[in-house]
Order: structure tokens, then C-alpha cells, then sequence
């Protein structure tokens, strides 16, 4: 049997190489994907249309930006298309319309699939209603490290330059979206949380292959390309979350060994 995958994980976390690593198993990514870029020289696996219609949902629960006398306020709420920078409270619910779902209908019918999007953190379950048989796979990084590399992109990337996130505010939002999996989304469904060095060094692909029933391509992850050092001390609840991703990972690794 052929399953659809989910790739799920924070911003900066993994999520593309993790993607990349099924990119020849004959699975639907969706249309158009976004361009290789310096920060991700292989490529994102991610689809603009599913940015765009999770950006939509999660517009709704992020405050608006305001200018006054000139004055620009709540500039730490993402504008319209940077969705993955939300910072959603753990007790939101989140819901889309009936157009929107029409909309995720429409995409996950096109199965076997492989989606990937770090706005999943949040909207997974409005994601799943077609496809209750799918599998996740949750990849992490240490929170720092993410951090780090979430701030470089807010200082280089141009659609966000005028997104103003402090270093507290990005380790809220590591902390939220991982709280979100640990908390709502991975309490239905099958899950493989993996670390990202475990991927790195392939000690995780047989059991994922045993997760997924796809050979991952081992030739994929480059650690070329793991250049970001941590600069920051982790705030206990971040630190916290991670801890709990590090159990899980351990779980998912004893249960998909051969």
C-alpha cells in the first residue's frame, strides 16, 4: 500500500531535507515548487499554492499591522506571506472556511503524496480529514540553532526585512509550534519524530524507511550544508520542548527498528 506523507516540523528545522529525501519515490509534492535558493541550494519540495492557502487560514489569527502618525505597529505579526513566522497561542483553535477546505480537499486528493510545509505545526488536522491513513514525520533541530537561522533569514530575506521579531519572540515561536505536534496534532495518527542530525548521519533512515515503506535517499543530506552555529541561550520552555522531542524521536526509533 502507498501512503502520503506529511513533512512537519518549524522553519529552519530540517523540513527540506527531510522532504528531499523522498523526492524519487514517485510521490505528489504539488505544483510548482519554489526555486532552490542560497539558504536551501537542493531545493524547499514545497508548493507556493499551499503556502498561499495556509497563509490565508493563518491570517485570520494574526493580529494586523497598523501604521499611525507615520508609526508603524505590531510589526512582529507576519504580514500576508510569511505565515511560518506565526505566533499562535497553544489554546487557539484553529479552523479554515468551506472554500479553504474545499481548497485542501482539491490538493490531497492527488495521492500518494509528500507534502511539506512548516505551517502544518498549526493546520495539520484540517490537512488530515481526507486522509486519516496518512504518516508525519516531525524534524527537529536544537532550538538555538533554529533560531539563529530564523533571525538570519528576517535580516536577509526581502519580503522580510520589515518583520520585527526579537530573539525571545523566535524562541516563542520554536516553542509554539512544536507545543502545537507534541500537544494537538500528534495525539492522532501515526508519527516518526526525528532529530536532524540523526538524519544527517543516516542512523534514522532504516527505521523511516520501516515508517514509511519509501527507501530514503541516503546521497540527499549534505552536511555541507549545515552551517548555522547556536548564538543564544535557550529559554527553559524551549528547552522543555525539546527535551520532550528528544523522547519522542527515541520512541519512534525503538518502535520502526528492524
Amino acid at each position: 500500500m502507498s501512503r502520503s506523507l506529511f513533512i512537519v516540523g518549524a522553519g529552519r528545522n530540517g523540513t527540506s531535507m527531510t522532504a528531499g529525501l523522498f523526492r524519487n519515490c514517485g510521490l505528489y509534492m504539488g505544483e510548482n515548487l519554489h526555486a532552490p535558493s542560497i539558504e536551501n541550494p537542493r531545493g524547499y519540495f514545497e508548493s507556493p499554492k499551499i503556502n498561499t492557502l495556509n497563509n490565508q487560514i493563518l491570517g485570520a489569527y494574526n493580529p494586523a499591522r497598523e501604521t499611525i502618525s507615520g508609526l508603524g505597529y505590531r510589526h512582529d505579526s507576519p504580514g500576508t506571506g510569511s505565515g511560518w513566522l506565526s505566533r499562535i497561542p497553544l489554546e487557539t483553535r484553529l479552523h479554515a472556511s468551506p472554500e479553504q477546505q474545499a481548497e485542501i480537499t482539491k490538493i490531497t486528493t492527488r495521492t500518494p503524496f509528500c507534502l511539506k510545509d512548516t505551517r502544518f505545526c498549526y493546520l495539520l488536522h484540517l490537512w488530515r480529514m481526507n486522509v486519516p491513513d496518512s504518516r508525519m514525520i516531525c524534524v527537529f533541530r536544537p532550538p538555538s540553532v533554529s533560531v539563529t537561522s530564523v533571525l538570519k533569514s528576517c535580516r536577509t530575506r526581502p519580503y522580510l526585512y520589515d518583520m520585527a521579531i526579537s530573539v525571545n519572540q523566535a524562541f516563542e515561536l520554536w516553542t509554539l509550534m512544536y507545543s502545537h505536534i507534541l500537544q494537538h496534532q500528534s495525539q492522532h495518527g501515526e508519527w516518526f519524530f526525528v532529530n536532524y542530525e540523526d538524519i544527517l548521519n543516516q542512523s534514522a533512515l532504516p527505521a523511516l524507511e520501516e515508517f514509511t515503506g519509501y527507501t530514503p535517499d541516503a546521497q540527499f543530506p549534505d552536511r555541507i550544508y549545515n552551517r548555522t552555529q547556536p548564538e543564544y541561550e535557550v529559554p527553559s520552555a524551549a528547552s522543555d520542548v525539546f527535551e520532550a522531542l528528544k523522547n519522542q524521536a527515541e520512541i519512534s526509533r525503538s518502535r520502526f527498528s528492524a
